[in-house]
Formats: C-alpha cells, structure tokens, sequence
C-alpha cells in the first residue's frame, strides 16, 4: 500500500473514554492542522470483540491512514512529525527528538496512576499525598532535570533546534497535568520547563476553527514551522478539530 504524503485520509480510534495516550496524538494532528475523523470505542462492547482482530496490536489508539492502521502512540506521533515537518531538522537533532520523546513517553507511564487518580479524584487523602509524593520524586530526580537540561543548552525555548518538534506537544501533554490539578509546585525547581509549557500550551490547547481538508493538508510538512507564540496561534486559524466522530457502544 502506498501512502500519499500529503493528501491522506485520517482515521483515530480511541476508547469511548478518550484516553491519555490519544490525548498526544490529537495534539499532533492539531498543530499539524490535520483534518481527521474519530470512533470512540467502548472496549466491553461486541463491536470491539469484532474490530479487536483488525487492528495491528489488538489495543487502542489506532491511526489509520488511508486504510493503513498504525498502532502505538510513540510510532503514530513519529510518523506524523515525520509526515508534518514535526521532526527535527537534521539527523543528529531527529536522534535527540525520538529520545526525549521516549524519555517523556517514560514519564506519562510512571505517573499514570497518579495522573488518574487526579482526575477521577480516585482515593483516599493519604493514597494522593503518597501518589504525589511518588510523582515529585520522579520528576526531581529525573524527568525535571534532564529536560530543564536540554532547554537550557538549546537555549531557544524548544527542547531541540529552532522550531517545534513532536517532543515538545509531548512535554505539553505529559505537563497538562501539573498545571490544570494545582501541581505545579512539583516543577518549582524547573523554570524553563514552566516557560516552555506557558509558552506553548495555549497553542497546543486552542480550539481550532474548521477547514476543509485540502486548506488543511497545506503544510508544506511545516518545514518553517512559526517560533513565535503569536506566530502559532495565527497558524492555528487553520487547524481543525474532528467534526466527523462515530461511537461504537
């Protein structure tokens, strides 16, 4: 099967309950400005029994692409950064973009408990101290300052080179949570991770307006992708949300 670079069609499958590991990949095709439709799932149903056997890895999210189903959150935001100029800009700057992207795929999975416990508000007072605990841990001895690290030796408000990469939506995504649950006292030791987020995430959340797919598919893979916050926000006139969203129940 051959896939069409630019003029694709674009298919997420998620579960009905949207989960983290999509929330990326919306987040990439949003910046993207990548028209695309959405089937929510609901896992305990006879059509997921039925849909399970055609999908690559038998689990969701699923991005299908012109018929062609890719599994695995950090293999979908891979392809589209490729895909959408979301890449870095030379070999060496694309190595360090997959393994912060990595290192931040790391980090969603070891604060998944404490990052649903905070949003179900699941548990006891003593079960979200501990988790609390256990996230500052984390990111003060490890995710914090490797990524404080890198901003501080890019010295240009991404984490590589001089424009937008998937790794950057990625720290975004990781994040969200910290700021949007009152945590963002965990980062106090990290102030160029607060700017890069306020920097960006009001453009990664923006509610974009809808277009029709051939103004969307007008990237250009975003090879001059804008630096500014001003910049993106005025790119992000052109980005759409999915209007097209099937339920599976």
């Amino acid at each position: 099967m051959q896939l069409d670079v630019f003029q694709a069609d674009f298919k997420l499958y998620d579960s009905i309950t949207r989960t983290y590991a999509a929330d990326i990949i919306r987040m990439v095709l949003r910046i993207a400005a990548v028209k695309y439709d959405e089937v929510l799932i609901d896992e305990c149903s006879d059509d997921w029994q039925r849909l399970k056997q055609d999908m690559p890895l038998w689990s969701l999210p699923v991005l299908e692409i012109d018929g062609l189903k890719i599994a695995g959150t950090t293999t979908i935001c891979r392809h589209l950064a490729w895909r959408f100029g979301l890449s870095g800009q030379t070999a060496a700057d694309d190595a360090v973009v997959d393994m912060l992207s990595d290192l931040l795929h790391e980090g969603s999975q070891v604060l998944e408990c404490w990052r649903n416990a905070i949003k179900n508000n699941d548990g006891s007072d003593f079960q979200l101290i501990s988790l609390d605990e256990n996230a500052r841990h984390y990111v003060s001895t490890r995710l914090g300052p490797i990524l404080e690290k890198y901003l501080c030796m890019n010295a240009k408000g991404f984490l590589v080179g001089d424009k937008m990469t998937w790794a950057d939506i990625m720290a975004i995504s990781v994040f969200k949570t910290f700021f949007e649950n009152d945590r963002e006292d965990l980062l106090s030791a990290f102030p160029l991770i607060r700017q890069h987020y306020a920097r960006f995430s009001p453009a990664v959340a923006a509610h974009p307006e809808k277009v029709s797919n051939e103004d969307a598919v007008k990237s250009d893979r975003m090879d001059h992708y804008p630096n500014d916050i001003d910049q993106m926000k005025q790119s992000l006139k052109k980005n759409v949300d999915p209007h097209h969203m099937v339920v599976l129940t």
